[in-house]
């Protein structure tokens, strides 16, 4: 009974050991795979963080845009009651 206990175990770390070596190549690759996977990922999260940069950016430029035709309307508007009113212009000579 001892023997076959022990050939039963010696079968097993035969088997581990096969096993071992022809999923060594396997899990080097899904390493490898793992560490492509992460740099994707930041990658990504990289290019979404300038794409939030860029869209506060340009919500800033049209609000800018926007108060800047506001100021020429509202330019516009004092010339002419300063027109009207035959007020002198303080910006003109």
């Amino acid at each position: 009974m001892a023997d076959n206990d022990q050939l039963v175990k010696q079968i097993g770390n035969l088997i581990d050991t096969k096993l071992t070596e022809k999923l060594e190549p396997i899990n080097k690759r899904l390493d490898e795979q793992g560490q492509v996977i992460t740099q994707v990922k930041t990658g990504v999260e990289v290019l979404a963080a300038g794409q939030r940069e860029i869209r506060e950016t340009m919500a800033t430029k049209a609000d800018v845009l926007n108060v800047g035709t506001k100021i020429d309307k509202m330019k516009k508007r004092i010339e002419g009651l300063e027109d009207h009113t035959a007020m002198p212009h303080p910006d003109k000579n």
